[in-house]
């Protein structure tokens, strides 16, 4: 009896790890709002969000290396699923990119706000710094939830579905005519 599943192939580990950059990125606005609230660990709240965007946003790079071989392995049948994937692909690509930007400038606002002296200088720049920061999130993560809606799309209208690695022994075993056998008797 195996302890631990098979580990999915390259072409199959596309509906695995896309979920790490959606659950991520699409949260990490969490910490940011309790760092808000929390005024006193503010920073620590704001590190949290910071390592989730860095770790979103480096699953991001994984989920679309991951969905680019599932597309080669995967198999089309009409030229309109081909043209959803292409859309799927792209709008995955545009998210990832926006990501980077985002996170890029709150690692520019978290550092000016550790950096600089406390003053009135400090705040207006937190302030305007945090609001562009907030325009470019919450475009990327409308990008990044419409680039799932389209995967859910493939999937569950189209059935669209990345190649699965073998079965394993086990599951292979219980559904042999040997195991029928067994259960008959």
């Amino acid at each position: 009896m195996e302890i631990m599943p098979p580990l999915p192939t390259w072409e199959s580990a596309h509906p695995l790890v896309v979920h790490f950059p959606l659950v991520l990125l699409l949260l990490a606005w969490v910490p940011m709002v309790i760092g808000l609230i929390d005024w006193r660990r503010r920073w620590v709240w704001m590190a949290g969000a910071l390592l989730m965007l860095l770790a979103g946003t480096g699953a991001a790079f994984v989920a679309v290396m991951s969905g680019e071989a599932t597309e080669d392995k995967a198999v089309i049948t009409s030229e309109l699923i081909e043209r959803v994937v292409h859309d799927h692909e792209e709008m995955g690509e545009f998210a990832r990119t926006m990501f980077v930007a985002a996170t890029a400038l709150f690692v520019v606002v978290f550092g000016l706000g550790v950096g600089l002296k406390k003053g009135k200088g400090r705040k207006i720049t937190l302030i305007v710094g945090g609001v562009i920061f907030l325009g470019v999130y919450g475009f990327a993560s409308t990008r990044l939830a419409w680039a799932g809606h389209m995967g859910a799309e493939l999937v569950h209208a189209y059935g669209v579905r990345a190649p699965m690695a073998p079965a394993s022994p086990v599951s292979t075993a219980a559904g042999s005519d040997e195991g029928d056998a067994e259960r008959d008797d």
